[in-house]
């Protein structure tokens, strides 16, 4: 095979892949607003049904009377809540992202 032969297979295989690719659709163009699709979750529909952080900050609050908030991550679909009790112990409180309840 000559030099010119390999630099033209190795271009028609570059563009082909570069036309597969576009024909894959993005996350937001396989988002279906009709009703019959409510069943399937998808990542958009996944973050709009999620609580607050502020909300999961409030839950956790509550649950350790008298403590003080320090930090909130979101894991998964649980947020940890971590508070310092007045004791000086810190509690990490997890709560459901969905839903709002305590794990």
């Amino acid at each position: 095979m000559t030099f010119r032969s390999i630099f033209i297979t190795a271009a028609a295989l570059f563009l082909s892949a570069g036309t597969a690719m576009a024909a894959v659709p993005l996350p937001t163009q396989m988002m279906d607003k009709s009703p019959a699709s409510a069943s399937s979750t998808s990542y958009l529909q996944y973050a709009q049904n999620r609580i607050s952080a502020s909300r999961a900050k409030s839950i956790a609050l509550s649950r350790v009377r008298g403590g003080e908030y320090v930090d909130l991550r979101l894991v998964g679909n649980t947020y940890i809540v971590r508070v310092r009790a007045p004791g000086g112990r810190i509690v990490d409180i997890r709560i459901d992202a969905a839903t709002g309840r305590v794990k």
